[in-house]
């Protein structure tokens, strides 16, 4: 389900977030991103988001979120619900790293980061960055290796803050604002 449909609904959100703190801080949040201009704030509640491979094990250490929060594996047909919901949105994020030490740089030392990888300016990095996927992007994204989507997934700088910074994934945007179980299936370890 979407942050903005568990944030509507109290028992619901009971379930997510057990306490009135987290409750609060939850539908705070969720509100924040709802009225946010990006794209990838604003899609961020709207849909779950989703992975295109397992995970590179070796970035998910136990501070990790998906460790911290026993997160569940699932597996997702996108071609059925894509048939039977047509106005679903897969919006990728991630899809283009971005350097770890950005912080520390210069606006300078930025823009020829960019220049060095291709980019003529940020709007075209924000673009290739983040943006409504196909079906047959989707498909080649699921080919790459866990290993290779996880590499610019920095432990040091991204575990316990970050859930998949530097990691191809993905919004699936239903308009119910949750993916039906019927296209659901769970992965047993």
């Amino acid at each position: 389900m979407s942050g903005e449909k568990i944030a509507n609904d109290q028992e619901l959100l009971k379930k997510a977030r057990p306490t009135k703190e987290a409750r609060t801080a939850f539908v705070d949040n969720v509100k924040k991103k709802l009225a946010s201009k990006r794209l990838a704030d604003n899609f961020s509640v709207r849909g779950p988001s989703v992975f295109f491979t397992e995970v590179d094990e070796a970035k998910v250490t136990e501070d990790h979120f998906i460790k911290k929060w026993r997160l569940e594996r699932v597996r997702i047909n996108l071609t059925k619900l894509l048939a039977e919901m047509p106005d679903t949105i897969i919006y990728g994020v991630e899809l283009v790293p971005y350097p770890n030490n950005a912080a520390e740089m210069s606006d300078e030392d930025f823009e020829a980061y960019l220049a060095q990888q291709g980019f003529k300016d940020f709007d075209a990095f924000r673009a290739a960055k983040q943006r409504p996927l196909t079906l047959a992007e989707v498909r080649a994204y699921t080919k790459r290796t866990p290993k290779s989507m996880w590499k610019h997934y920095s432990v040091e700088h991204h575990t316990g803050r970050f859930y998949a910074a530097n990691v191809p994934h993905a919004f699936i945007i239903t308009p119910t604002g949750q993916i039906p179980f019927k296209y659901i299936e769970f992965i047993n370890d």
